[in-house]
C-alpha cells in the first residue's frame, strides 16, 4: 500500500491539466459496436540479466537509439522521444505510456513475450515490473504474444555475418508448454485487465505454423489446447482464444485444424512489397515508399477476408527502419542483404498512417467475419523503425492520427507530451480535432470554441523551437486556453511544416513554408468564422520565439488576400487586429542581427545559409529575398495590427548576449522602428505568457 501511494504522488507530479469548459467536442459517429485497437509492446526498453551477461552491464537498446545515424538525406535519425528515453520497468514511466496510449484510442498493449525451455524468461521485467505495477494500470488492458523465436544477436552484428549468434533456442514439447500456461495462469491470465474478446483469454503465437508442425501437427496441437483450457477451466478462468500470427492467408485452413480462433500480421513491412529484394540487389533500390507498403497492407487484407477461413485481425504498420540496429561505421546502401541490413520504408508519415489506419477500420467493418479489432505495429519497436510514443520529428502525430480514426478515451480529454519539460500532461478537448487547413500533413489545427450566441473574438497560437521543433500543445497553451476559456475568446492552436519538410519537399528559402503556413492558418480561421462564430475583426497571433517572428511576419507582410483565387480559404485576408509575441526574432538578416547582438548564430538554417559566415558573405545578393521575410523589414507607415513584445530582461544593443536567439535586443530596435513610422507598439519585459494574455484581454 505504502509503495501504490508514493506512485500516486509522483504521478501527480508528472500529470498535469489545463482546466477549461469550451463548447464541447462532438463526439465521432460510432458504425456498430467499437473495435478494439491492440498495440504491440516491445520490452526491451530497461535493464535485465540475460541482456548484460550477452551485452554487458547496465546496456538496453536504448543504447542502439541514441548512437544511430542517418543514413540518408532527411533520415529521421537517431531518434528522439519526448518523453525522455523511459524505463520500461519503472511503473512510474509505464504510467506516461499508458496515459498517452489510452487517450489517443488504443485499448490493449500485446506484450511480446518471451519464454524459453526450462522456465528461462527474458524481459519480463517491463511486464511484471512496470506495467502490472503502473498506478493507473486499469485504463489499459493488456495480452502476450509468445515470441516463440530464437533470441538472437541482431544488435549492431558485423554486416558480413552469415548466421545470426543464437543466445536462447526455442523448442517445442507439450508438458513445458503447459508449464507455460500454468505460470501464465498464476501471473497474467488471473489479471482483471487481461484482453478477453467474446468473454476469452486472448493469447498470440507469433511462429504459429513452426508451432504446429514442432508439436506434431494438427491434431496435437488442438489436443494440446484443449489440455490448456482445462487447465483454465481448473484455475476458474474461461478458455483461451488462440491467436496465430501469420502473413500468409494459405495458412489459415491449416491453422483452423490446429485449434486456432484467429489470424493476424505481426506488421507488414517491406519484405511484403513484390520483388523487394531483386530491386535491392539488383537495381539498387534499398529505399521503398511507404504507399507500396500501404497496397501491400491492402492485398493482404483482402486476401484473408476473401480466402481464409479463420477470422483475421488486420495488422497497420507504422513503418520499417532497422538500421539503428546496425553498424553506424557501415555505408548504406549496405553491402550485404541479412538481417538488420534490409531496406528502409521512407515516406512514412503521420499523415499516410492515419489513411491506412482508416481504411484497416472500413475493412474491419465490412468483413463478414466480423473481426473484432485491428493491431498496430507497434507502440515503441524504436530499432525497427515502428513507434508511435511521441518524438522530435513527428511530435504527436502519429498518436494524433490513431485518435482520428478510433476516438479519444475519455472523449473531453488530450494527453500530450510537452516537449519542454517532458511532462505528460492533459488538454481540454478541442471543440475541432485535428481540422485541415491545407494540403500538407503538417498543416493542422487544434479549435476550442468559446460558448456564446455572439461571434467572440479568437487568439491563435503558433507555436516556438526554431522551425525545427516544437509542438501546438506545449506548457504556454496550457495557460493560454483557462484564460481564454474564462474570457470567452476562442484559441486556434497550429501546426505547421518545418525547415525540415520544407528541405524535403524542395521549398526555397526553407523558411517560407513556416512563414506562410502562419499566413494560411489566419485566412482559414476568417473562412470560418460565421461556421465557428467568430468575430474576424478581432483576431489575435500568439507565439514565442519563431512562433513569435512568425506572428510578426503575417502581420506586417502585404495582406495575403487573393480575391481572383479559385481557392476559397485564399480569398480570405491575413490581417489581424494585434500580436503579442514572446522572445521574438524580429529581424532575419544576419548583418543586422550582428550588429545588435554580436554573438548572435539565429537564422541561417532559415535560408539554407550553411554556416553563418557563408550565410553572411552572400547577404547582399540574397538580400531581396532576406527582406522578404524579415519583420523589420516590412515594417511600413500605416500597418493596422497592434504589436506587444515581451522579453524577460532589457539588454544593451550591440553587446554579447547569454540568450542571443531571445535578446530583447531584438525587441529594443523593433520598437524604436515602429516609434519612427508611428506603428502602434509596446514591448514590456515579462518572463511567461501572462503579460501577453493579459495585454490581449485588454485589447482584443
Amino acid at each position: 500500500m505504502k509503495l501504490t501511494k508514493a506512485i500516486y504522488a509522483t504521478l501527480a507530479l508528472v500529470l498535469g491539466f489545463a482546466g477549461a469548459s469550451f463548447a464541447a467536442q462532438e463526439p465521432a459517429a460510432k458504425n456498430g459496436k467499437k473495435l478494439d485497437v491492440l498495440c504491440i509492446y516491445y520490452p526491451h526498453w530497461h535493464v535485465y540479466p540475460l541482456g548484460e551477461c550477452w551485452k554487458g552491464k547496465g546496456w538496453t537498446e536504448w543504447e542502439n537509439v541514441k548512437t544511430a545515424v542517418p543514413r540518408y538525406k532527411g533520415h529521421n535519425q537517431p531518434i528522439r522521444p519526448l518523453t525522455g528515453y523511459l524505463d520500461g520497468k519503472s511503473p512510474i514511466d509505464v504510467a506516461k505510456e499508458i496515459e498517452l496510449a489510452s487517450n489517443s484510442g488504443i485499448d490493449v498493449f500485446v506484450y511480446d513475450w518471451y519464454y524459453y525451455n526450462k522456465g528461462v524468461m527474458s524481459m519480463q521485467e517491463s511486464l511484471e515490473e512496470g506495467f502490472l505495477k503502473a498506478p493507473n494500470r486499469d485504463k489499459m488492458k493488456f495480452a502476450l504474444m509468445w515470441a516463440n523465436h530464437d533470441r538472437c544477436d541482431f544488435f549492431r552484428p558485423p554486416v558480413d555475418r552469415k548466421k545470426p549468434n543464437v543466445w536462447l533456442n526455442c523448442r517445442y514439447d507439450g508438458e513445458k508448454f503447459l508449464e507455460m500456461i500454468d505460470y501464465c495462469i498464476e501471473h497474467y491470465f488471473n489479471q482483471p485487465n487481461y484482453y478477453k474478446p467474446n468473454g476469452k483469454i486472448f493469447f498470440s503465437i507469433y511462429l504459429s505454423v513452426e508451432f504446429v508442425k514442432g508439436i506434431g501437427g494438427q491434431e496435437k496441437t488442438k489436443a494440446l489446447f484443449a489440455k490448456a483450457d482445462e487447465k483454465m477451466k481448473k484455475a476458474g478462468l474461461p478458455p483461451i482464444y488462440w491467436n496465430a500470427i501469420t502473413r500468409n492467408y494459405t495458412h489459415g485452413e491449416f491453422l483452423q485444424k490446429a485449434g486456432f480462433d484467429c489470424t493476424m500480421a505481426y506488421n507488414i513491412q517491406f519484405q511484403c512489397i513484390k520483388d523487394y529484394k531483386k530491386r535491392a540487389l539488383e537495381k539498387g533500390e534499398w529505399l521503398f515508399d511507404y504507399s507500396e507498403l500501404m497496397d501491400a497492407h491492402r492485398e493482404i487484407w483482402n486476401d484473408f477476408t476473401k480466402k481464409s477461413p479463420l477470422v483475421n485481425l488486420p495488422c497497420i504498420t507504422r513503418g520499417w527502419d532497422s538500421s539503428a540496429r546496425c553498424l553506424p561505421s557501415e555505408k548504406f546502401p549496405f553491402r550485404n542483404f541479412t538481417y538488420p541490413y534490409v531496406p528502409i520504408v521512407v515516406n512514412d508519415t503521420p499523415g499516410k498512417f492515419e489513411t491506412l489506419a482508416r481504411e484497416a477500420r472500413d475493412h474491419a467493418a465490412a468483413d463478414p467475419k466480423k473481426p473484432f479489432a485491428v493491431l498496430i505495429n507497434g507502440w515503441n519497436e524504436y530499432t525497427e523503425g515502428a513507434y508511435l510514443l511521441p518524438e522530435k520529428r513527428y511530435q504527436m502525430g502519429y498518436l494524433q492520427a490513431i485518435a482520428n480514426v478510433f476516438g479519444r478515451n475519455p472523449a473531453d480529454k488530450m494527453t500530450v507530451a510537452d516537449p519542454y519539460s517532458k511532462k505528460i500532461v492533459d488538454f481540454p478537448a478541442p471543440t475541432i480535432e485535428d481540422v485541415s487547413y491545407g494540403d500538407h500533413y503538417k498543416q493542422r489545427m487544434h479549435v476550442w470554441l468559446a460558448k456564446s450566441k455572439k461571434p467572440t473574438p479568437a487568439v491563435i497560437y503558433i507555436h516556438g523551437g526554431g522551425w525545427t521543433d516544437g509542438a501546438r500543445l506545449d506548457s504556454r497553451m496550457g495557460k493560454l486556453l483557462p484564460a481564454m476559456d474564462k474570457n470567452g475568446i476562442s484559441v486556434m492552436s497550429v501546426e505547421y511544416r518545418w525547415i525540415q519538410d520544407a528541405n524535403l519537399d524542395g521549398i526555397t528559402p526553407p523558411v517560407k513554408a513556416p512563414l506562410e503556413d502562419a499566413a494560411r492558418a489566419v485566412q482559414f480561421v476568417r473562412s470560418k468564422a460565421k461556421e465557428w462564430n467568430i468575430d474576424a475583426s478581432r483576431l489575435a497571433l500568439i507565439g514565442g520565439s519563431a512562433g513569435a517572428c512568425s506572428s510578426l511576419w503575417v502581420s506586417l507582410s502585404p495582406d495575403k488576400a487573393d480575391p481572383n483565387s479559385a481557392d476559397a480559404v485564399a480569398r480570405e485576408s491575413s490581417r489581424v487586429k494585434l500580436a503579442s509575441v514572446m522572445v521574438a526574432q524580429t529581424s532575419l538578416d544576419p548583418k543586422q542581427m550582428l550588429e545588435w547582438i554580436p554573438n548572435s548564430n539565429y537564422g541561417k538554417h532559415a535560408f539554407n545559409g550553411g554556416t553563418l559566415e557563408s550565410w553572411l558573405k552572400n547577404r547582399d545578393k540574397n538580400l531581396a529575398e532576406i527582406n522578404k521575410y524579415s519583420p523589420y523589414a516590412l515594417a511600413s507607415k500605416g500597418n493596422p495590427t497592434i504589436f506587444h513584445l515581451t522579453y524577460p530582461t532589457p539588454a544593451e544593443v550591440g553587446k554579447p548576449q547569454k540568450d542571443p536567439t531571445h535578446a530583447s535586443a531584438f525587441g529594443v530596435e523593433f520598437q524604436k522602428k515602429c516609434d519612427v513610422l508611428g506603428i502602434k507598439c509596446t514591448t514590456e519585459y515579462s518572463v511567461g505568457i501572462e503579460a501577453n494574455i493579459d495585454f490581449i484581454l485588454k485589447n482584443l
